[in-house]
This record gives structure tokens, sequence and C-alpha cells, in this order.
């Protein structure tokens, strides 16, 4: 059949998803639970895979970088949003929304695929899973134009200057890292 002939088919799926299923739907507040658990205990790790770990998963970034590089991508955007007056307060609201619920999604996709049915922690989840979450958030930040003119005329091009050189000192560290994981003479 065609099914067996894509590479899909290839893919090893360890839990029962329809199963998982219904017993989320069966028991919403233990899932909840699940969830939160989850998250606090894997949070962490899940934000670390999501700003960058590096190699075979085995090479991490000096924590300051964990800070760094999305305040960053954060500072680039409040500088640079654009003013769009249809995206008011209600929207900002509804993609924020929106972006809540793919994050309950990522790790719940997760939970059925990989998961034993019922299975009090979510295991298998890699920050890099919620990569494509974020250019929505991004769309909830209001400019700082917008509320801080002033900012943005005298001190917009020192802070853009400052996070261009936060991001490629950031971006060389990440290269040092991975050149010194796979290369290290000394080991």
């Amino acid at each position: 059949s065609h099914a067996s002939s894509t590479p899909a088919s290839h893919l090893s799926v360890k839990g029962a998803p329809l199963e998982q299923a219904a017993f989320i739907l069966n028991h919403p507040t233990i899932y909840l639970g699940t969830l939160v658990e989850s998250a606090s205990r894997s949070g962490g790790r899940w934000f670390a895979g999501f700003v960058g770990v590096l190699g075979h998963a085995n090479i991490m970034l000096p924590l300051p970088l964990y800070a760094l590089l999305p305040l960053c991508l954060l500072t680039a955007c409040l500088l640079d949003a654009p003013e769009l007056e249809a995206f008011g307060a209600s929207r900002r609201v509804f993609t924020c929304g929106v972006v809540l619920i793919g994050l309950i999604l990522v790790p719940t996709i997760g939970y059925l695929v990989w998961n034993t049915v019922g299975r009090e922690r979510i295991s298998g989840i890699q920050g890099r899973y919620f990569l494509p979450v974020v250019p929505t958030l991004l769309l909830a930040v209001p400019s700082v134009g917008r509320w801080a003119p002033q900012l943005v005329r005298h001190g917009a091009p020192a802070v853009a200057v400052g996070v261009v050189a936060s991001a490629t000192l950031g971006l060389a560290v990440a290269l040092y890292c991975v050149v010194r994981g796979f290369y290290d003479c000394a080991s």
C-alpha cells in the first residue's frame, strides 16, 4: 500500500494514541496534573532545548546565554514591531490564547504518541518542538515606539547595536561550544 512505502511508516510509536486520547478525555483533571507536573519538572530542560542544546543534544551553552538570546529576540521585537492598528488589545489577547493552546498541545501530542497510557509524566519532549509557536507569540508584542517614542527616536540605535552585539557574541560562544564539544584536543 501507499502508506507502507512512505517514510512516515517507519516511525516508531511507543504509545497507544487512541487509548491515550480516551484516557485524557475520561480523566481530564489527572491529565492536567500530569501536564503541570511534567512542565514543572522538565520546563527548564524544555526551555534550554528551545534556546539551544547542541551537538547530539549533549552540548549545553553557558547558562547566561539561555537568558541573553531570548532577551535579544524580545528586545528586537519591541523595537521593531510593526504598527498594526488593526492588531489591537483584543487580538493580542486572542493571539496569546492561541499560543497557550499551542504550548499545551506540544506535550499533549508527545503524551499521545510516545508515552504509555496513563503515564504520570510526559517524556520525549524536546524544547525545539515549541519553536513553531514562538512567531505567533511575537505578534502579540507591541512596539515600544507606540508608547515610548522618545526611546525609539533617541535610544533605539544604541539598544539595537547592543542587541546585535549580544546576539553575535552569543552565537560565537555557541559555535565555540560546538567546536570544543566535537574537536576538543584536551579530551
